[in-house]
């Protein structure tokens, strides 16, 4: 199965594109354009992915949703990108794109205000990249999401 290139940003856009188009460069080198940013958005999520993989999209106010990476169509390394999960005042900007490989694993938050959040992946449905998402962390007044990760299974036995 290939890999492929997943980038994220924070306003809510997606770019899949396959690893080969990637050239080897050295330490010195800038690199090139992996997406193309509009105004002031900047990337949240990047990850090697394969189409088998799911990816989880969380934003500040704890709203997310699962996505199929093979509902996410091939492009160039630079593009625009595509919607990956709608973002607006109420959401707030995403904060955690985590690549999904075992359905056993779980899932870590941090809010603003300090608390940790431990979840079990099955429990968040999958969607249609269309779809609006659901409310994933809950949160106490005033506070906020900031950032996520999974666990691998293995390391949740206990």
């Amino acid at each position: 199965h290939a890999d492929f290139i997943f980038l994220t940003t924070r306003k809510g856009i997606a770019v899949k594109y396959p690893v080969h188009e990637l050239r080897v460069s050295g330490r010195s080198s800038m690199g090139v354009k992996g997406i193309k940013l509009k105004g002031d958005d900047e990337v949240v999520g990047f990850d090697i992915v394969t189409n088998e993989d799911e990816i989880l999209l969380v934003t500040e106010s704890g709203i997310g949703k699962k996505v199929k990476i093979s509902d996410f169509r091939n492009m160039k390394r630079g593009a625009v990108g595509v919607r990956c999960l709608n973002v607006n005042d109420k959401t707030g900007g995403v904060v955690a794109s985590l690549t999904i490989r075992n359905p056993n694993d779980n899932l870590m938050f941090m809010t603003k205000s300090g608390q940790v959040i431990r979840m079990h992946n099955k429990k968040i449905p999958i969607y249609k990249r269309q779809a609006r998402g659901v409310m994933v962390v809950k949160l106490k007044e005033n506070d906020k999401v900031i950032t996520g990760g999974v666990i691998d299974a293995k390391l949740s036995q206990g």
